[in-house]
């Protein structure tokens, strides 16, 4: 018997706390300098939202203040799905012994 389950997850990607992954990061022995890089990778970033519109020829934009990003990883990057892999490694670890996992990460 062969049975299959497909999970998606909508705005997984940008619910993923940037201290529980690099604990993940640490506790699969990404240390030293490597942690180092990817705390700097998803630390001290910044989003606005910028709203332009022409009306008439003109142009007006509003744009928000800049606020903090505490959560999700950077969409479009290669490294997007590769964190939220290694952050979700190890649920297999709770499948049956005898079931087969294949994980998939598309931020798409």
């Amino acid at each position: 018997t062969i049975s299959s389950t497909f999970l998606d997850l909508s705005k997984t990607f940008d619910c993923l706390d940037h201290s529980l992954i690099l604990t993940k990061l640490d506790n699969l022995g990404i240390k030293g300098i490597a942690l180092q890089w990817f705390h700097g990778y998803l630390s001290e970033r910044r989003q606005i939202v910028e709203v332009k519109q022409t009306i008439d020829g003109t142009t007006i934009s509003t744009r928000s203040a800049s606020r903090e990003v505490t959560r999700g990883v950077p969409q479009g990057s290669v490294l997007g799905p590769v964190l939220f892999i290694l952050f979700t490694c190890d649920l297999s670890m709770f499948m049956d012994p005898y079931c087969q996992s294949i994980m998939f990460a598309d931020d798409t």
